[in-house]
């Protein structure tokens, strides 16, 4: 005869059960268990809790959460247009996330745009800037175009760096700029990757491959197999809910997977600012000793800045602010 063994549940409710036990020792491990009506305990020796809680805002396919999440951390995701919802309708929750990330359209910054800014650009920083103040944690990120404003919040120093795809092992020609802002006023350090002139890894034999453009691969002649790889995607990516089109233009306007796990790794690295070790211009690089800057890039921002560069320059660009 097969007898059913009690389960978690029944041993907690059952009074019948529990009487039997009554003069027998149980010792329960010590380990965090799930506790399901009618369903067997499952020990969680293994699992390690989150490192940080980050809302992730204007995620399209979200890459640089899924980036994060790959990091470690627990990633929750604010609403987004291409599934009808409104980040004008969305507030933060004081208190509740340790890091806000995000990337807002970038089509009025981008060199590619050929008609006049819409506005809609500056609107949509100024509604990251917003929930920021809202949620108020500790740091937040935000990436975007080379060409993006600075943006400034009250209470946090912004540290704003570079990253070229090939520098994250990365195919493509590509650079996304971040601004990482700190209350402690700490700073990221990127791990890049040494690059040739050419843009391509020291030591690597990868080809370079053109920009993972949001643009159809009848205007570019790339497969959509070969658009979600150069991203860092497996060539059978879908997104339930998304059209083809859709998820094309998503695709081509998330950050690429292995740039984005660079910048979560430097983010959740974060320190204190070490003016004998850091660059000058912030971009994360260590220094030589009795130097201040760290290539010749840097030396030229920095004299870009002594010298009170033209608006829209690498050095003095148009700032965002809150409110």
């Amino acid at each position: 005869m097969t007898r059913r063994l009690p389960t978690v549940t029944d041993l907690v409710v059952a009074p019948a059960v529990t009487r039997r036990l009554e003069n027998v020792t149980v010792r329960m491990p010590a380990v965090t268990t799930l506790r399901t009506a009618g369903a067997v305990t499952r020990p969680l020796e293994n699992v390690t809790p989150p490192a940080k809680l980050v809302l992730s805002l204007f995620p399209g396919v979200d890459l640089f959460g899924e980036a994060f999440r790959l990091a470690g951390c627990s990633v929750v995701t604010g609403p987004e247009k291409l599934f009808g919802r409104d980040i004008r309708d969305f507030h933060g929750v004081p208190g509740r996330f340790d890091l806000v990330i995000g990337g807002p359209p970038c089509q009025d910054f981008s060199s590619s745009r050929r008609g006049p800014p819409s506005g809609l650009g500056v609107e949509m920083l100024r509604h990251f800037l917003r929930i920021v103040a809202e949620c108020d944690p500790p740091a937040f990120v935000l990436e975007n175009v080379p060409r993006v404003p600075d943006v400034r919040l009250d209470g946090y120093q912004v540290q704003r760096f570079d990253l070229w795809d090939a520098e994250c092992g990365g195919r493509q020609l590509r650079c996304r700029h971040f601004q990482y802002g700190d209350r402690r006023g700490w700073i990221c350090r990127p791990k890049r990757q040494p690059v040739t002139p050419r843009g391509t890894v020291r030591g690597a034999v990868t080809r370079q491959v053109a920009v993972a453009m949001a643009s159809q691969p009848w205007q570019n002649g790339r497969s959509f197999r070969d658009h979600c790889r150069a991203q860092g995607l497996p060539g059978s990516f879908r997104a339930p809910g998304l059209r083809k089109r859709a998820l094309w233009w998503a695709i081509g306007n998330a950050v690429p997977l292995g740039m984005g796990l660079v910048a979560a790794e430097a983010v959740l690295a974060a320190g204190p600012r070490d003016h004998a070790a850091d660059c000058l211009c912030g971009c994360g690089r260590l220094v030589s000793p009795r130097a201040v800057t760290a290539t010749a890039a840097c030396r030229k921002r920095m004299e870009r800045l002594r010298r009170g560069g033209a608006p829209g320059t690498p050095g003095r660009r148009p700032v965002v602010t809150w409110p």
